[in-house]
């Protein structure tokens, strides 16, 4: 792995600390091995992406597109997301 790929990972990764939480459920290493080569602009997409899939989700399992701010930041974003995520990148 090159530290290029591994630095757009931690980048991308703090961004989505920032506006959202990790769920413990997040593997990073296969993150990371999913996006070597890729460019950062390629990594903080998938990161977009998971994040998106995660509002989604949240979205449909309340059945409410409506959130108050504490359920907003409330909101994890899930391996699950990222696989989403990264299968929509590869497509």
């Amino acid at each position: 792995m090159t530290s290029r790929s591994y630095g757009s990972v931690v980048l991308a990764t703090e961004a989505v600390i920032r506006n959202a939480a990790l769920h413990q459920n997040v593997d990073i290493n296969h993150i990371i091995q999913r996006t070597e080569g890729l460019t950062g602009a390629h990594v903080e997409q998938i990161f977009r992406l998971a994040v998106h899939a995660a509002m989604r989700r949240d979205i449909l399992e309340r059945d409410k597109f409506d959130t108050t701010e504490e359920q907003g930041e409330a909101l994890e974003v899930c391996n699950r997301d990222f696989i989403d995520a990264l299968s929509k990148l590869s497509t």
